[in-house]
């Protein structure tokens, strides 16, 4: 007999790369594939609240322009999604050291609590409301 997933059981990991507003991207995000090689024409907003109305219960949003960088997270795209979707976003993609990144996201003031990843550990930071 199936059975049905949780909501929570339901992820969706967003690769995003920064580009210039358009009729199609108006957020200037844009969802790529093949490792950032591969624009697929996606606008990353629409994409995060579409996925949250099809059952998503989280996201996992990678920022192509930070990933690998250690320089920090890219906060105006982790609030744009975090503000705009009622689901836990966990960022992921520029992370340096815990505190470093944990610092910047509460210099943003989001509303939202948001989940870090650190090279597997994921550590939630809750911001000021």
């Amino acid at each position: 007999m199936p059975r049905r997933l949780a909501v929570s059981g339901i992820v969706l990991g967003m690769d995003v790369k920064k580009v210039d507003v358009s009729g199609k991207i108006p957020s200037s995000y844009e969802i790529v594939i093949h490792g950032g090689r591969k624009f697929t024409g996606i606008d990353a907003l629409w994409w995060a609240k579409k996925a949250e109305a099809l059952g998503a219960g989280e996201i996992c949003l990678n920022s192509i322009d930070a990933d690998g960088t250690q320089t920090g997270y890219e906060l105006t795209l982790t609030a744009l999604i975090s503000e705009n979707v009622h689901i836990p976003v966990i960022a992921s993609g520029g992370a340096g050291k815990p505190q470093t990144s944990g610092r910047s996201i509460d210099q943003r003031q989001s509303r939202r609590g948001i989940d870090c990843f650190y090279g597997g550990i994921t550590a939630p930071i809750q911001l000021p409301k």
